[in-house]
């Protein structure tokens, strides 16, 4: 069995990890505290690839929980009891990293390295360990300076796929000042030290909980729920058997077409349970057809510039091959391949639909529209660096440290840019629906 091992960081990514938890154990048939109940020998056949089998038969996830404050404080999000659970030391007389990136990294010494030997001692007494997803917010301390610090080690350590779901900060639902400083800090370390980084867009959950969702004010738990959805979609295709499956190393290594542009993002479809009696009369025309729509991607940008480089159509349920293939054929006319793929979309089938839906579709796209959202982040840095705003609060960190970051993201953006300006592929296909 390839196992993944999943490492929760920060608040943010401890909940969001949480929800997707919650999603999964119920696929797999499993109750909150980890025994079976299913009815289906599918859920267990490859349950362990995400979870672990320990006494009394429980099926319990594989996953370490890294927080900051005290243990009374990180606990409240562990549903699962799990013994695997790291705390910060306090900092400078208050608890955690205070949302700023320095103080989150400068736990290296003290936090890292007690996260690493929990790592290997987990990945030892595994089978075939095949990638390890980290979860975590770039908004704030923990999820910005801790994971950079640790994404560095696991490189040096590690041979692994590394990937992460990275969610990234917004104006429209952001409560911290500097989150822009602590999102461009960040880049470096994601651009150097995983394989593939899932980018989730709060401005987009933010717009589909209010739009789609008719939510009047969205919060976290509604945002978190969208983007569970989507990352249970994406993962479907190593957790259960399929008319054709691939594994995740499998998924990823045909969107990176270069190693720097590694930044994905997610449609999803239907968007919420409460959507899945959609889902009975779409098939794999419809669902391709609401994947490939602005509204469902978690990503937001608002011209039409932006393109595919890639992307990946997976669905669930029991589907027609030719009818995959066919919606699959009429979404490359649609899609502005950049002519580096010949066919834009690969697809995979999972015949384990989500509980109470009859088919779902999750695409997982290398697209420029994430440069919107870094240049977002890039363009409020630069108002605040203009005028030194808080810097003093980012002790051990220099001015030059912040302009290499600022210079590195705008690069990455730039190159995203000019695959943008690309003249397109003709496709020969009729791109309407």
């Amino acid at each position: 069995m390839r196992e993944i091992l999943t490492v929760q960081v920060g608040g943010a990514g401890i909940r969001l990890g949480n929800q997707f938890w919650d999603y999964i154990r119920t696929e797999h048939g499993v109750d909150h505290l980890g025994v079976y109940h299913g009815n289906s020998h599918l859920q267990l056949q490859y349950i362990d690839v995400y979870f672990s089998d320990i006494e009394m038969k429980r099926h319990v996830p594989r996953a370490i929980l890294v927080d900051s404050g005290n243990v009374t404080d990180s606990t409240k999000y562990n549903r699962w009891q799990l013994p695997m659970l790291i705390t910060l030391p306090h900092v400078s007389g208050s608890a955690g990293t205070g949302n700023v990136f320095s103080h989150g990294l400068l736990h290296r010494s003290k936090v890292v390295d007690n996260l690493m030997e929990n790592f290997r001692r987990v990945s030892e007494t595994l089978e075939s360990l095949q990638a390890v997803q980290v979860i975590h917010a770039i908004g704030g301390g923990t999820g910005s300076g801790l994971v950079s610090a640790f994404l560095r080690e696991l490189r040096d350590d590690n041979t692994r796929l590394v990937t992460t779901w990275t969610v990234l900060p917004s104006p429209v639902v952001s409560d911290k000042v500097v989150e822009p400083y602590n999102a461009v800090l960040s880049v470096p370390a994601l651009i150097d030290s995983a394989d593939v980084v899932c980018a989730i867009d709060n401005e987009a959950l933010a717009r589909i909980g209010s739009g789609k969702l008719r939510t009047a004010h969205p919060n976290y738990d509604v945002m978190n729920s969208v983007a569970a959805l989507a990352m249970s979609g994406t993962t479907a295709c190593v957790r259960f058997p399929g008319q054709q499956n691939s594994d995740w190393r499998g998924v990823t290594a045909n969107l990176v077409p270069f190693p720097r542009l590694h930044f994905l993002t997610l449609s999803q479809a239907p968007l919420a349970r409460n959507f899945a009696e959609q889902s009975r009369n779409l098939g794999p025309q419809g669902l391709m057809q609401e994947l490939v729509s602005r509204e469902n991607f978690l990503m937001h940008w608002d011209d039409k510039q932006a393109r595919y480089l890639a992307c990946a159509a997976l669905f669930r349920g029991r589907l027609s091959m030719a009818q995959v293939d066919a919606a699959v054929a009429k979404a490359n006319g649609r899609i502005a391949s950049s002519g580096l793929v010949p066919d834009a979309v690969m697809r995979s089938v999972c015949d384990i639909p989500p509980p109470g839906f009859t088919a779902s579709g999750t695409l997982v796209a290398n697209h420029t529209a994430v440069a919107r959202a870094l240049a977002r982040s890039v363009d409020k840095f630069r108002k605040m660096f203009k005028k030194r705003a808080f810097m003093h609060w980012y002790e051990g960190l220099t001015e030059a440290d912040f302009a290499e970051a600022e210079k590195r993201t705008v690069d990455l953006v730039a190159e995203y840019i000019q695959l943008e300006r690309q003249p397109k592929q003709a496709s020969g296909v009729d791109e309407q629906w």
